[in-house]
This record gives C-alpha cells, structure tokens and sequence, in this order.
C-alpha cells in the first residue's frame, strides 16, 4: 500500500512539473499593466505591455488624449525566463486572494495571462487568468519580481522616449 501511494504521489508531482515546464506552451498572452496611482497626471506613468507566445510585445503608454505604441520582440531566453516568473509566482496554482488594506495612492500592477484555445471549433472563450493590483502577501514577492522582469523587456530607448513625450505634453498642456 505504501509503495502505491508513494508511485502515485511522484507521478502525481512528475506531471505537475511537466504541465508548469510546459505553460509557456499553452499561453496566447501576458498583459502586465501599470497605473501610476493617485498623483497628478504629469507624474502618472500609465502603459501595459503584452507578451505573445510568438515572443511578439505590445508597449502601450496610455496619455489622456492618445496612446504611444511600441512593437517589439524577445528572444528565446528572455520567454524561458519569463515562463519561469510566472511559475515562481504562482499564478498558476491557486487564486490570488485581495489584501483589503492595499493603499490606493500606490501604483496598481496587475497582470493576466490568457490561453490558446486547443480546440478552435469550442464554442467558448479561452481560459484566462487574471491577477488583481491588490495580492495578499503571500504572492506580492514572487508578483514583483515577475513584474519587474517584464519592465525590464521594455527596450530603455522607448521608455525614456515616451516619458520625454509624457512630459513635453503636460508642460504645454499648462
């Protein structure tokens, strides 16, 4: 008996390590989003960055009157470890409950991740998962550090450029 349970509790571990190897296989899309909390608008930072599974990237940098979009690519390791930072924070496992104490002046980061749909013919949505700016503790470490990544497969030329934009609009908006 102890030797079945012992077959079943590493089989049952081996496919679970398999199916998380895997999630980079399964997903059409992440889209992280940041919104730059409760200050004045000149000093908001507001964009999302959307990652294909073709390794293709949408930068949106959202201004009040109209948005600066940017196309990109990643290579082969940056999606690995970008697989990686979603398993570490375990978006994948269990819901995310809220933490109710989150203060609203902070930036919200929130992030969801949207699946292929394997049979084109179902007549249902893809499955998707979505992460809420306010995690409780036990996900916000494993969260910014995936976050954190993915700011940083923003190309730093185009940043810099579209927060030079953000501040010669709002200097000539007074």
């Amino acid at each position: 008996m102890n030797k079945l349970l012992l077959i079943f509790i590493f089989l049952s571990s081996f496919s679970c390590s398999k199916s998380q190897d895997k999630v980079s296989e399964s997903w059409a899309s992440i889209t992280y989003n940041l919104n730059g909390g409760q200050i004045s608008q000149g000093y908001q930072n507001n964009y999302s960055v959307s990652i294909n599974s073709d390794k293709s990237c949408v930068f949106v940098y959202r201004f009040p009157e109209n948005d600066l979009v940017k196309i990109f690519l990643i290579d082969d390791n940056a999606f690995t470890k970008l697989g990686d930072f979603v398993i570490a924070a375990k978006i994948l496992e269990s819901e995310k409950t809220i933490d109710p104490t989150y203060a609203l002046s902070a930036d919200m980061r929130s992030c969801q991740i949207v699946f292929k749909q394997n049979d084109p013919n179902l007549d249902q949505p893809p499955k998707v998962i979505k992460v809420p700016f306010n995690p409780s503790d036990e996900f916000k470490d494993g969260l910014n550090n995936l976050y954190y990544f993915i700011e940083t497969l923003i190309p730093g030329e185009t940043r810099m450029d579209f927060e030079s934009k953000r501040d010669e609009y709002f200097k000539n908006k007074k």
